[in-house]
């Protein structure tokens, strides 16, 4: 069971969720520009070490797709309190 004012409210919850999911798929849209034009022109970008190891295994796509399964993830979320909210 999830704690704090989140998981207790399906209404915050549901909005919460829904930003922090339209968030990180504009960060998976801009880190996957950036990474292309890195690639085409050259240079380097400094990451942590997982973007890193997910940019070795999988290109620009497996980068920028760990975004859009984050924001899948946070989508769904929201659509499970909208959910929570119909039944109440």
């Amino acid at each position: 069971m999830s704690g704090g004012l989140i998981g207790k409210n399906p209404k915050v919850d549901m909005v919460a969720s829904l930003i922090i999911g339209g968030v990180l798929l504009f960060l998976a849209y801009d880190f996957y520009g950036k990474l292309i034009a890195l690639e085409q022109n050259g240079g380097s970008m400094k990451v942590n070490a997982i973007v890193y190891a997910l940019y070795e295994m999988g290109g620009a796509v497996g980068a920028a797709g760990a975004f859009v399964a984050g924001a899948l993830f946070f989508f769904y979320r929201s659509y499970r309190a909208f959910l929570k909210l119909k039944s109440s």
